[in-house]
This record gives C-alpha cells, structure tokens and sequence, in this order.
C-alpha cells in the first residue's frame, strides 16, 4: 500500500511541478527508462525532485547535454541522468488508406515510400505534426495524423472470394491501383475492416485489399461445378461481363458463333465461359451447343441504297445504334432474317440493316446529269478547239470519276483553263458530295468533261475563290477545269499536278 501511495504521490507531484513543452516544433524521441530513476527540476542532482519513475517507464526524450536528458511525460517536462534512459521504438500503425513517406519534415521534399491501412511501422521520434519512422527498410518522416497506437489487425478470419475478375488493391481505396485480379473461390485471411466497406486481407505473405461485398465466410453458391461443355454464342454485339450480373463491368463484347467453353452454370440464369485463360459471364439464353447457321447462310456483296442508315446491335429497332451510313457503303450480307433484316459485315463488326435498304448495285441519286457513255479522251488546250466548244457562256456535264456523280457546270471565264461555277443550287450539293474531304482545298481529282456528247478527260480542283457571275447556286466564286497542256493564270505554267490527273481520268475510261 504504501508503495502504491508513494507512486501515486510522484505522478501527483509531476503533474503539478512539470511545465507544458514550449516549442510544437521540438523534437521528441522514443525512450525508456533503464532502471529506477528520480526525476528533477532543473540539470542537478541538488535540484527539487519532482517525482519518480520506474522502469520500463515509456517517455520522450526533448535533448540530452552533460550527462542529463531533458525528458517530457503526458505533455510535462522535467531532467534525468541520461545513464538512465534508451532511446527505443514505438509500434504505431497506419489509419488511413495510405500514408507517405517523405525524405524530410517537408511534404515537398523527396518522397521514399508509400505504406497502406494497418501496416506496422517503428516510431522513433515526433516533432510537431511530423512523425520519424520507419516502415521496412525505409527510415523517413510522416503526418502524425496518419499513425495510431491501436493496431487495427484484430481479425484473424478466414474468407472467400465471391466472384472472378476480383481486383485486389495496395490500399482500401480504388485510387491506390490495383495489384492483381483473383478469380472465384479464393481463400484469403481478413485481419481487418476499413470503414466497413474494404477488407484488408493476406494470402501467405501478401497483403492487399478487396471491396467487401466480393468477400464471404462460405464458398461461393455454384449451381453446377466443373463442367466442361463447349458452347457457341448465339447472337452479335454480346456483352461478356466481369461477374455474374449486368450491373458487373463488361470486359468484351463478342459476335455471333463464337466458340466457348462452360465451366459452370449458375442459378440457371449465367453461365461461367472461358476462351483460352480469358474467362467471363454470358446470360445463358444467349448460349447453345450448336451454331447458329441461320446467321451465316449466304456471301453477298451488298450496297447502302440512302443516307443516314442505321446499322443496330441486332434485328430490331429497339437495340442500339451501332452507327449510321450514308449511300454505297459497301457490306456483306450474311443472312436475311424473316424475310425483312439482313445481317451485315463490315470489317470484323457485325449488325442489321432493314432489307429495304440495301441493294446488290450501288445507287447514283446524287448525280444531276447524265454524262455521255463511251471512251474519254484528252484534248489539248491550245490546239484541239476545246476551247472553243467549250467557251464562255457555255455549260457542260462534269463527272468525278472517283465516285461517278455528274453535274452541271458553266463557264464564266478564264485563259489559260476554264473558269466554271456549278450551274444550280442541285449541281454545288452534287459537287460537295463528290468531292467529300476534298472540298474547299487545291486538291486535284479526275473529271471527265461531257461536251457535245464526247466526254473528254480532265482535271479540277475543289477551290471556291474569285469571283462567279451565278448567285443563286450556293456557290461563292468559280473553280478551275484543266484540260491537256492548260496553264495555271498565276505563274502561266502547265501544273504537273493537273495533268497527273488528266491521265488518271483518261485510263479509268
């Protein structure tokens, strides 16, 4: 009893006799007393005592000079003989998703190293809000904050997995990345529960953490185990998932008769596939032994007959847009289904088109004319009276033989070549359409020129520039029309450009 009285008189008269520390910034180290040891007033042995400690007695030591430590306890300061204290470490543990590691007491300094929720580091000193530890083999400083003397890891449970695909993170936080994916049925330890939604876990010496809804006491439920059953998809466009529902992540989307294994079968809804070591979740309904032939019962080179055509997912209106075409998109037709959608592909994609939409010839409904049939041929500027037939004030047929649209055409001037302007309204929209990209630049593109019913080859540029005597074509200004050994008005010079593709109009017919 009296001993128990005389310890609580010492930390009566520490209480009252210690000051507060004076600077937040001091720096405190980890320490022990050695053995029983007096505490006093000042750096003197005649100074007051203030109390006792006995050993083993946790402390902080502020700073030691001439054989005495200046040593702070529950925020109150006092001296002891430096021969009796150790500097140690204290266990502390991380309390927030992770926690950095910084090369000095500066969070712009040098960053070491990154520890996660509930992993143990060594406390050695404090000095305000900064922390001196050290986690493995890395000695650095942290936020004190970020550090609790409870240790967290107070389950030792054993769990499972619930579904594939499971990602395992450095930190009960999404944004700490990703360390691996785990499949189904994997037993892991819990040792413990962050904000009771993330599960911090072990297998063997490995730490991560996993989103707690996909972790359970038991074996995940399997309606049907091991199997091995090969199966073919049944539609296109078929979302594959991450887990075995459609709120899961979709991690492919796969076509029609694709070959599959089954592993499992659950709740007789979705079946567990794998395709090499890639495995996934697939609604069963969408799944059979047996191809499905009526999808693939013809090789058909097809045509888009209008624009703005919508490709869907699957035979209907209802499904989703896969994209919109315009006329002459070139497809193959697969499989005509009840005798009003035809399966189409483009490429490695599949998807449906209204049958009445597509024809087996490509259509020419933006052409405004009619040019003349038969073999073009070159005429030369200068020399063969073209310039003639085609003089100013008249009009011609020009077809682009990249993509075969005819439109009228009048010249209003020009020397060294005609000067021309789309004739109406209908002709300019003709024009941009056959031109495409190439509208508005000095790209040259192959023409034939139709005048007097001889076609003849040409070359033009997609430039609307100077001025044009027409003003209700919804054309601002004129484009130029080469024809054999014409020259530019600029430099007076034969473009080589122009005359590539004069050639090039002459070889394609």
């Amino acid at each position: 009893m009296k001993l128990k009285r005389l310890i609580a008189l010492s930390l009566a008269l520490l209480t009252f006799y210690l000051g507060s520390v004076a600077c937040a910034a001091t720096v405190r180290w980890v320490a022990v007393v050695t053995s029983r040891s007096s505490v006093y007033a000042s750096p003197d042995y005649s100074s007051k005592k203030l109390g006792t400690l006995n050993k083993n007695q946790s402390l902080a030591i502020i700073e030691s000079k001439d054989g005495w430590s200046k040593v702070e306890l529950n925020g109150n300061v006092g001296f002891m003989p430096s021969g009796y204290l150790k500097r140690t470490t204290k266990s502390m543990y991380v309390c927030k998703p992770y926690m950095t590691i910084f090369a000095s007491n500066n969070a712009s300094s040098k960053k070491l190293d990154v520890c996660y929720y509930g992993e143990k580091v060594n406390l050695e000193a404090t000095s305000g809000n900064w922390a001196r530890v050290t986690c493995g083999k890395v000695t650095g400083f942290c936020d004190y904050s970020y550090l609790t003397s409870t240790n967290p890891n107070n389950m030792d449970k054993t769990v499972y997995t619930q579904s594939d695909n499971i990602k395992v993170y450095y930190g009960p936080d999404t944004s700490t990345g990703a360390i691996c994916t785990v499949k189904s049925g994997m037993k892991l330890v819990l040792t413990a529960i962050y904000k009771d939604s993330w599960c911090r876990v072990k297998n063997g010496s490995a730490v991560g953490f996993i989103q707690k809804k996909y972790l359970d006491t038991s074996l995940p439920k399997k309606a049907e185990e091991s199997l091995d059953v090969t199966v073919y998809t049944q539609k296109d466009n078929l979302k594959v998932y991450e887990s075995a529902r459609t709120s899961a992540k979709v991690i492919a989307t796969v076509n029609a008769n694709m070959k599959l294994v089954c592993t499992q079968i659950i709740d007789n809804t979705w079946c567990r596939v794998k395709n090499g070591s890639a495995v996934g979740y697939i609604q069963k309904s969408y799944l059979d032994t047996k191809k499905a032939d009526h999808l693939n019962t013809m090789t058909k080179t097809v045509y888009t007959q209008k624009d703005d055509i919508k490709i869907y997912a699957d035979a209907s209106t209802s499904s989703s847009v896969l994209m919109t075409v315009d006329r002459n998109q070139k497809l193959t037709c697969k499989a005509v289904l009840d005798d009003t959608w035809c399966r189409v592909q483009s490429g490695s994609k599949y998807g449906y088109i209204h049958k009445s939409y597509v024809g087996t010839s490509k259509v020419n409904a933006y052409s405004t004319e009619t040019p003349a049939v038969g073999k073009s041929k070159a005429a030369d500027w200068w020399t063969s009276g073209i310039a003639s037939k085609f003089a100013r004030g008249e009009t011609a047929i020009v077809t682009d033989v990249a993509t075969g649209i005819s439109w009228r055409v009048y010249r209003g001037g020009g020397t060294n070549h005609a000067d021309v302007q789309p004739f109406t309204a209908e002709d300019t929209a003709a024009m941009k359409k056959a031109c495409g990209s190439d509208y508005g630049t000095w790209r040259r593109r192959a023409i034939w020129v139709t005048v007097d019913g001889q076609k003849y080859a040409a070359s033009m540029n997609c430039m609307p520039h100077g001025d044009g005597s027409i003003r209700n074509n919804n054309f601002d200004g004129h484009y130029c029309i080469h024809f054999t050994n014409s020259r530019t008005h600029g430099t007076n010079s034969v473009c080589s450009l122009h005359q590539a593709a004069i050639r090039k109009a002459l070889a394609a017919g």
